[in-house]
């Protein structure tokens, strides 16, 4: 592909990229239709680029080389335009292994606000459970653009904070109940220390052992 001039222009305001279009039709239905029907771009050769930087689409461009594209990584630092990129361009291939990639990555707002502009359900459900359960630890200020979104992750912060406090009500019910019995353990062990030494000094041996086991029937119900 590279002994061959690019025959096409991709345009990012002051700036241009020189490409082939048959890398991009070859990769990517949108850019198929686009140069296949009658459109502007087709005739002229030249499209506007406005989901991304020349930087950023260059580095997707070359990702779509058949062969060099192999050696390039998806990472923190690419991962999020690489996303916005191949999903607008229908690039999917690149979406899955964007979406691998960020299921493993740091959530943020911003984030979140990609997968539900890119349409992935499963990945943005991923991006609000995680901001839900560390609330304190993400900044929600970008959503105050998306009422859907903040509204979406306050509802799971509540559900959280519902578990958390059904949680929180059972390991008490648990310690409170281990307590009780230590309390009566404790009150067995005193009252049965107490027969013994009734016992040793009482005169009348069988009325002692009489009354002895009768106490010692009632300790154990304590128990």
């Amino acid at each position: 592909m590279s002994t061959v001039d690019p025959d096409a222009v991709a345009v990012f305001g002051e700036e241009e990229l020189p490409v082939h279009s048959l890398l991009l039709r070859l990769a990517s239905p949108f850019f198929e239709a686009m140069f296949v029907n009658k459109m502007a771009e087709s005739r002229h050769r030249r499209f506007d680029v406005h989901i991304a930087s020349k930087d950023e689409f260059q580095v997707f461009y070359d990702w779509l080389h058949p062969v060099s594209g192999r050696d390039l990584a998806i990472t923190l630092g690419n991962m999020d335009a690489m996303l916005r990129i191949s999903n607008y361009y229908q690039v999917q291939s690149l979406v899955d292994r964007c979406v691998g990639e960020l299921r493993c990555a740091p959530p943020s707002a911003e984030r979140l606000i990609l997968s539900f502009n890119c349409g992935l359900t499963d990945l943005q459900e991923h991006f609000a459970d995680s901001i839900a359960t560390a609330i304190d630890d993400f900044d929600l200020g970008p959503l105050k653009a998306h009422p859907d979104l903040l509204l979406d992750v306050t509802s799971r912060i509540q559900s959280v904070f519902r578990g958390q406090k059904k949680r929180l009500q059972e390991q008490t019910a648990e310690l409170e109940d281990h307590r009780s019995k230590r309390i009566r353990a404790e009150g067995a062990k005193q009252a049965l220390r107490q027969l013994q030494v009734i016992s040793f000094n009482s005169c009348d041996g069988i009325q002692a052992n009489t009354w002895v086991d009768h106490e010692v029937t009632r300790i154990r119900n304590m128990l």
